[in-house]
C-alpha cells in the first residue's frame, strides 16, 4: 500500500547509491561557487594582483615618487645579485631559517613529549601559544626592554641575585642579532607546540600502552611511535617555518627602533628589500626592491618543494 505524499526511496542496483541527477551536480557547483568568489575576489585583490604587478615592476627602473617607469629588462635582477648588502642579508635570513628553526624544532618536540602526560596541558598550551597572538612589534619592543643594559629585566635581575658578572650589553654589535633570533624562537615555539600537540593527541593511546609494557624508554616511544606517526604534521611546520622565516620582518625592525635603520649587519633578506624600495634616503627603487622580493619568492619555492620531496614518504594509517 502506498502512503499518499510520501516518495519510495531509490532502489539500490548492485549494493551501490545511485548518484544524483546531473543537474543536481551542476547545482551544487554553482553553489560552492558562489560561496567562493567573495574569498577568491579578496584573495586576488591583496595576493595575486600585487604578486603580478611586483614581477612587472621587477622589470623597470622606477623609483615610485611619481617619474615615469623606465623598462630596463632583467637588469635589477644582475645588480640585486651582485649586490653584496643584499646575498648579506641573506646569510642572516638563513642564520634564522636555520638556527632559530632547530631550536624551534627540539623545544616543540621537548614540550610537547613533557606536556602530553600533563593534566593542565590545555592550560600549558595556551599560555606557550599566547605570545604568537600578541603583535611581532610588541614583542619586539618588550624583548628590547627586558634586554635594556641598564634598567632590563636580565641584567637588573642578574645583579640582585649576586650574578653581576654574567650581566652583558645585549643590544650591542655582537650580541643583538643572536638576542633576535632568541626572541624570535620564543615567539614561535608556543605556535608549532600546538600544531604539534594537535598531531600526537590523534596518536592512539595503546601504541604508547604497548610500548611502556615492553619496557621501551622515552627516546625509543619517541623514535618509534611519535615521530613516524606525526611525520606529515612535521613536514606542515618545517614549510610554515620556512615562509616564516624567510619573511622575518616586523620583529627586527621593531627590535633595532622602530624608524632607526639597524646596522646593515643585521639585515634580513625582507629589510633590506623595504629599505630598498621604500626607506632609502637617498633614491628608493621600488623596481629594484621587486626585483629582490621575486628572487626570494623564488627561493622559498625552491625549498618548499624540496622539504616536500625530503620528508615525502609512506603514509602510516592508524
Amino acid at each position: 500500500m502506498t502512503i499518499s505524499g510520501i516518495r519510495r526511496a531509490p532502489a539500490v542496483v548492485g549494493g551501490e547509491t545511485p548518484s544524483p541527477p546531473r543537474h543536481q551536480k551542476a547545482g551544487s557547483r554553482r553553489t560552492v561557487l558562489l560561496f567562493l568568489l567573495p574569498a577568491f575576489v579578496v584573495y586576488t585583490a591583496v595576493y595575486i594582483a600585487p604578486a603580478v604587478a611586483s614581477v612587472a615592476l621587477s622589470l623597470f627602473r622606477y623609483s615610485g615618487t611619481g617619474d615615469d617607469p623606465k623598462y630596463i629588462g632583467l637588469r635589477n635582477y644582475r645588480q640585486a645579485l651582485r649586490d653584496e648588502a643584499f646575498r648579506s642579508s641573506f646569510v642572516n635570513t638563513f642564520k634564522v631559517l636555520f638556527f632559530v628553526g632547530i631550536a624551534v624544532f627540539v623545544m616543540s618536540f621537548v614540550l610537547t613529549m613533557t606536556m602530553r602526560e600533563m593534566r593542565a596541558r590545555g592550560f600549558v598550551r595556551a599560555v606557550l601559544f599566547f605570545p604568537f597572538l600578541v603583535s611581532p612589534v610588541i614583542i619586539a619592543i618588550v624583548w628590547g626592554f627586558m634586554l635594556d643594559p641598564t634598567r632590563g629585566l636580565v641584567n637588573t635581575t642578574l645583579n640582585e641575585v649576586g650574578l653581576g658578572s654574567f650581566t652583558q650589553v645585549w643590544l650591542g654589535p655582537k650580541l643583538i642579532f643572536p638576542m633576535m633570533m632568541t626572541g624570535m624562537g620564543w615567539m614561535f615555539t608556543g605556535f608549532f607546540v600546538t600544531i604539534l600537540m594537535a598531531g600526537v593527541e590523534r596518536i592512539p593511546p595503546y601504541y604508547y600502552e604497548s610500548a611502556d609494557l615492553a619496557g621501551a624508554t622515552r627516546w625509543q616511544k619517541f623514535r618509534l611511535i611519535t615521530l613516524p606517526l606525526s611525520w606529515d604534521v612535521v613536514g606542515i611546520m618545517a614549510v610554515l617555518w620556512v615562509i616564516n622565516a624567510m619573511k622575518t620582518f616586523e620583529f627586527i625592525y621593531a627590535f633595532t627602533g622602530v624608524g632607526t635603520p639597524p646596522s646593515a649587519t643585521n639585515w634580513t633578506a625582507a629589510l633590506y628589500v623595504y629599505y630598498t624600495g621604500f626607506a632609502n634616503t637617498g633614491q628608493p627603487a621600488l623596481g629594484s626592491a621587486c626585483a629582490m622580493t621575486v628572487i626570494m619568492l623564488l627561493i622559498i619555492a625552491v625549498l618548499v618543494v624540496l622539504i616536500q620531496r625530503l620528508m615525502r614518504r609512506e603514509r602510516i594509517e592508524f
